[in-house]
């Protein structure tokens, strides 16, 4: 566009902001010094915006970064809130486990395995839980975090839990007062399965 055109364009915007109201002539200015090419009927459209619109435009024009919402800082703080205390409630929950473990192990006994002796495949329903929690819980903490392998998915949470899960079991034959039985690994095998459809469902659900 040529000088002589781009000045006959830049008077004719001024003479529509003279038609317009007080509030609407204070930022005709912005449109001038900006020395934009606005078609009349855009800028008189333009100018007649609300001021926080007509800010928001001259701001994004501008190249200024959009100032973040009251309910965008709530949701970043919500966010940061919740990642340590799922890490906390992994922890704890793996800790717990850990003493099952070490009660088991060491031929102690408590309140829980008396539980067990008393419900129906009790032993096996606790396999079951007791892991298939402990990966849900892994997967919500890491937020399902996974990698490519032969364009399948997998989940870190899992390979960390069950490769624990297959250590444990396996260390039981050379424990005296442990024995190794398959039907608890099965049990281990039922419960990560199905904890972690459930889980990875809702979390892609919820992203």
């Amino acid at each position: 566009m040529n000088k002589a055109v781009k000045d006959t364009k830049q008077q004719s915007n001024k003479a529509t902001c003279n038609v317009l109201n007080t509030d609407t002539k204070a930022h005709c200015k912005t449109y001038a010094i900006a020395d934009m090419d606005i078609p009349q009927q855009n800028l008189q459209s333009n100018l007649q915006q609300t001021p926080q619109l007509r800010t928001q435009d001259i701001d994004s024009q501008s190249g200024a970064t959009a100032p973040v919402s009251s309910e965008q800082h709530g949701v970043k703080s919500r966010v940061r809130t919740q990642v340590p205390l799922l890490s906390l409630a992994l922890v704890s929950f793996a800790t717990f486990i850990g003493w099952i473990i070490y009660q088991a192990n060491t031929g102690g006994n408590n309140i829980f395995f008396d539980l067990v002796r008393v419900v129906p495949y009790g032993d096996k329903v606790g396999h079951m839980m007791l892991f298939g929690t402990l990966t849900s819980q892994a997967l919500i903490a890491s937020r399902a975090a996974y990698f490519n392998f032969f364009e399948r998915k997998i989940y870190y949470a899992i390979v960390a839990i069950s490769s624990l899960v297959f250590i444990e079991e396996v260390s039981q034959g050379f424990i005296a007062t442990r024995t190794f039985d398959i039907g608890d690994l099965t049990a281990d095998a039922v419960g990560i399965t199905l904890f972690s459809m459930i889980t990875i469902k809702w979390i892609n659900r919820n992203r």
